[in-house]
């Protein structure tokens, strides 16, 4: 799902993880033998080596990107803010949250209905 929400939304991948204490290269390697297909260029944020603060980590990350039009953060864990899908570590992204995330990002995908046995 995250590889259809970026390809519809123009979006790009940035890792804000604990595992951020790998180097960039293994973090890209790591998304992308797991099937990320759109991984931005800088695609960690300062988070933790440099600060504990998960929202200050994406806040510098885009301070230093000023391309940025719009962003969201799909976690499990609460991020400070308005702009964050939480989803359960034990299910992943529901369709629910992915309908949410493309709503945030301006892209009002209408879900479809299937009615089983009238």
């Amino acid at each position: 799902m995250i590889n259809e929400l970026c390809e519809k939304n123009d979006a790009k991948v940035v890792f804000n993880s604990a595992h951020g204490t790998n180097p960039v290269e293994i973090m890209r390697h790591q998304g992308t033998v797991n099937g990320l297909k759109y991984l931005h260029e800088d695609c960690k944020t300062i988070y933790p080596d440099e600060t504990e603060n998960r929202y200050y980590a994406i806040h510098e990350w885009i301070i230093n990107h000023n391309d940025i039009e719009d962003w969201i953060v799909i976690d499990d864990m609460k991020v400070y803010g308005p702009k964050q899908i939480l989803i359960d570590y034990k299910v992943g992204i529901t369709m629910h949250n992915f309908m949410r995330a493309n709503e945030m990002l301006g892209n009002n995908i209408k879900m479809p209905l299937f009615i089983n046995n009238i």
